[in-house]
C-alpha cells in the first residue's frame, strides 16, 4: 500500500492525518530526548548567524564515534534527499532494489532514469534476509539499494554476510547503497557499516532519535564519492538539525532508555500474539516487524482504521502480501489498543 493509498483509506473512515496513529512509521514513540530539546532551544539563538559550511563539530563527533574518515562524510536534510542525490550523481543505468523495501528506495532508483528491478530478498519460511539471492542477481547491475535492518521486516543481516555481499558487489562492479536507518534499534548505534570504494552507508536521526520533523541524514563513503555528493548539494543542512543530531548522538542515557523500551514492547507484542490462534509475529532485530493475519485481514484492517490507526500492509512490490501487516513499536497504550482490536476482530476458534 503506497503512502497515497494509506491516507486515502484513512480518510474513507473519517480519520484526519493529525490524529491518526501510523502503525508502521518506525519513529521512536518516546520522541526526542530532553537533552535534544534543550539543545534546540539554545540553538535557536544562533539561527541569525551563518552556519559552518563544513560542519566541523559534527564531523569531529562522527569521526570519533564511528572511526570513519572526515573526508568520507556527506550530509543531507533528509535520508530521501541523500538517496536522490546519490542516484543523480552516480547515474546508474541498472539498479537493483532488494526488498521488501519502502517506497523511497524504488522512487530514488527510478529518478536517475535507469532500469530498475526489484527482488524480494527474504526466505519464505521466516522472512529472514537472503543475501545469497541478492548476490545471485548482481550480474550486470550498476547499483544495489538495500536496507539493514530491513525497513519492512526489521530483520538484520549479520556483519559477516554484509562483508561478503559488499565483496561480491565490488567484484561484479555494482555500487552498494546501504540504508541503515534502523540500525540503532538493533543495537548498532555505535557501529557504522563498512563503506568502501564501491559502497555508501546512510544513517538518519529521524527514527531512533525521534526527530522525523527535524531530520538530519549523514553518510560515509569513499572520499571520491563524498566529494561528488558535496559538490552536488543544493545548500546547507539545517543548523537546528545539526545541533539536535550532535546532542542525540552524545546522549547515552536516552539511547539506553529508548532501546530498552522497544525491546520491552516487542516482548509484549510477542506474548499477546502467542495468545491469538492464527496470528504470527515474525522475528525482528529492530523496532519494526511483520504480523501475519491469515484470516479476516480486511475486517481487522477496517476496525483498526476506525479506531484511528493507519495500517501498512505488504501488498505488491513492497512485500509478501496483503495479509502481512508492517507494525512498529508505538506507545504502550497504542500497542495495547492495537492488539485488543486485532483479537476482537479475528474469528473465534474452538
Amino acid at each position: 500500500m503506497t503512502e497515497k493509498d494509506l491516507f486515502s483509506f484513512a480518510r474513507e473512515y473519517g480519520i484526519s492525518d493529525n490524529r491518526a496513529t501510523d502503525t508502521g512509521i518506525g519513529v521512536s514513540p518516546i520522541g526526542p530526548s530532553r537533552r535534544v530539546k534543550t539543545t534546540i532551544r539554545k540553538a535557536v539563538k544562533e539561527i541569525g548567524v551563518s552556519p559552518d559550511p563544513l560542519q566541523t563539530r559534527l564531523r569531529g563527533l562522527l569521526v570519533s564515534k564511528y572511526g570513519v574518515r572526515n573526508e568520507s562524510l556527506s550530509f543531507g536534510n533528509s535520508l530521501e534527499e541523500l538517496l536522490y542525490r546519490i542516484t543523480r550523481v552516480l547515474a546508474p543505468k541498472k539498479v537493483l532494489v532488494a526488498g521488501p523495501s519502502p517506497d523511497i528506495h524504488g522512487m530514488a532508483a527510478s529518478s536517475s532514469g535507469g532500469e530498475v528491478s526489484r527482488l524480494q530478498a527474504v526466505r519464505d519460511a521466516d522472512l529472514s534476509p537472503d543475501t545469497d539471492a541478492v548476490i545471485a542477481h548482481l550480474g550486470g547491475i550498476d547499483m544495489l539499494i538495500m536496507a539493514n535492518p530491513n525497513r519492512i521486516t526489521g530483520r538484520l543481516i549479520p556483519q559477516g554476510e554484509i562483508d561478503r555481499l559488499l565483496q561480491e558487489a565490488e567484484r561484479k562492479g555494482a555500487f552498494v547503497v546501504l540504508d541503515e536507518s534502523l540500525a540503532e534499534f538493533a543495537g548498532r548505534g555505535d557501529v557504522f557499516g563498512c563503506p568502501g570504494d564501491a559502497a555508501i552507508v546512510l544513517r538518519t536521526t529521524a527514527f531512533f532519535y525521534g526527530l522525523a520533523g527535524l531530520e538530519l541524514a549523514y553518510a560515509a563513503s569513499s572520499p571520491a564519492v563524498a566529494e561528488k555528493l558535496s559538490t552536488a548539494s543544493c545548500g546547507q543542512v539545517n543548523h537546528l538539525a545539526v545541533e539536535a543530531c550532535r546532542a542525540a548522538l552524545r546522549d547515552k542515557t536516552y539511547q539506553k532508555q529508548a532501546g530498552g523500551f522497544v525491546q520491552a514492547e516487542k516482548l509484549f507484542f510477542s506474548r499477546e500474539c502467542a495468545k491469538i490462534p492464527g496470528v504470527r509475529m515474525y522475528a525482528s532485530e529492530s523496532n519494526v516487524f511483520i504480523l501475519h493475519l491469515p484470516e479476516a485481514e480486511d475486517r481487522v484492517r477496517a476496525a483498526l482504521c476506525r479506531a484511528g490507526f493507519l495500517v501498512r500492509d505488504c501488498e505488491g512490490e513492497e512485500g509478501p502480501g496483503r495479509s502481512f501487516l508492517r507494525v512498529s513499536v508505538m506507545s504502550h497504550e497504542s500497542n495495547c489498543k492495537f492488539m485488543r482490536i486485532v483479537k476482537e476482530n479475528l474469528p473465534s476458534r474452538p
